[in-house]
């Protein structure tokens, strides 16, 4: 059952990550030759590859078969590859932080890139590349992103409140912490 999926990873899976990879590449080349930034769509597109990246290094990881080169390729240079894209999605995510400033959303976005920063370095420039690392991690941006003052929700909500008594206070509504 394995040995079934990785080679369906193999003969699909990662040759769609290849084209996808090329159609980020070539965005990100207008982009810099237009120095016109993408819109915060691109940051969905990112996330969207790289889970299913992630998904795609995980089945192929865990199998001893020997793969094609490509197969090959993908399982060596995949976090390597992503990092120009984070660079992307951690600058798109810092425009719209500054256009609304700290919504879940963005909060979210970078959380996920951060994770995804730290399993490209780990995965780079170590030669265990444990796979329990990928879900340990996961997890613990979960716990970190979800619960606590630190929380998106608990982060979010001081941002918004912060930028609301600045309005206020300039508009003198709010003098002296009263209305």
């Amino acid at each position: 059952n394995c040995i079934a999926s990785a080679i369906t990873s193999r003969d699909f899976l990662v040759p769609l990550m290849y084209l996808y990879l090329v159609v980020l590449y070539v965005y990100i080349a207008k982009v810099l030759i237009t120095w016109q930034w993408p819109k915060s769509d691109v940051t969905d597109w990112i996330v969207g590859f790289s889970v299913v990246g992630v998904f795609a290094y995980f089945m192929i990881h865990s199998t001893k078969e020997p793969f094609l080169r490509y197969v090959e390729f993908f399982k060596k240079w995949f976090f390597v590859l992503i990092l120009p894209l984070l660079v992307v999605l951690f600058a798109t995510v810092g425009m719209e932080i500054q256009k609304q400033g700290v919504i879940e959303t963005n909060y979210f976005m970078m959380a996920y890139g951060v994770w995804l920063l730290i399993l490209a370095v780990y995965f780079s420039l170590t030669k265990a590349r444990n796979l329990k690392f990928i879900p340990v991690t996961f997890f613990v941006i979960l716990l970190v992103s979800t619960y606590g003052p630190q929380s998106a929700f608990g982060v979010s909500q001081k941002f918004q409140m912060d930028r609301l008594e600045k309005v206020l206070v300039e508009n003198n509504i709010l003098v002296n912490g009263k209305v």
